[in-house]
């Protein structure tokens, strides 16, 4: 389960205010929303322009009843309206314009629970899965975001082996989406070689690995 901490922090690393230049608002996509708590996030923050869409009819359903709880909670809220959807992210590009989406920020599938003793051939054919479904996604992303639009994502690293490796980043940079960490010299050192940053704790099956990209071209 995606920390609402870690949800709240991947938003505002997206860089993108709940009111774009103009007065007009910033469109955020979870397009992997699971049970919606970016997007639960993405309201206590002020967004009022925000779209989830999951595989998963059960994620659907548990982010609608998430959302809805929040908003019965909380009668600023009771205006909110996001856009839902049972949706493949690897086609995003079928229901969302080209050139619509201002910041995607998600936490995908990271895969079956590990229970530790999983030989590496296992563990091989899990992370080619979950590095498929990610660049095909990927592809997605390219298509629907704007000009200088973001991408904040988790990629799982199971056991020690990074889910995405440094030829698929390389790929993903080809598609026109390139690093793109905005932080100050003094913090610089946290960020990994790779450009990302690992978010853990210790035993920790499944670590987190967050990416920031923009869109360059």
């Amino acid at each position: 389960m995606l920390p609402p901490k870690l949800a709240k922090m991947m938003i505002n690393l997206s860089t993108v205010s709940p009111l774009s230049k103009g007065g007009l608002r910033g469109v955020l996509l979870d397009p992997f929303c699971g049970s919606g708590t970016i997007l639960m996030q993405a309201a206590l923050l002020g967004y009022q322009n925000a779209i989830g869409s999951d595989l998963s009819p059960k994620a659907m359903a548990d982010t609608k009843q998430n959302l809805a709880f929040l908003t019965k909670s909380l009668p600023q809220l009771s205006t909110l309206n996001y856009q839902l959807s049972t949706l493949d992210a690897t086609k995003l590009s079928t229901t969302h314009k080209p050139n619509s989406i201002d910041a995607i920020v998600t936490e995908p599938f990271l895969g079956p629970p590990l229970r530790g003793s999983e030989p590496t051939e296992a563990i091989k054919k899990i992370i080619s899965e979950l590095s498929t479904l990610y660049l095909r996604a990927f592809a997605e992303f390219k298509k629907i975001l704007k000009p200088d639009g973001r991408v904040v994502i988790i990629f799982p690293i199971l056991k020690s082996w990074p889910s995405i490796s440094d030829q698929q980043l390389e790929q993903i940079k080809t598609l026109g989406l390139a690093p793109a960490w905005n932080v100050p010299e003094l913090l610089r050192p946290l960020l990994t070689k790779r450009h990302s940053v690992i978010y853990s704790r210790p035993g920790q099956r499944i670590e987190r690995e967050i990416f920031v990209f923009k869109k360059i071209k």
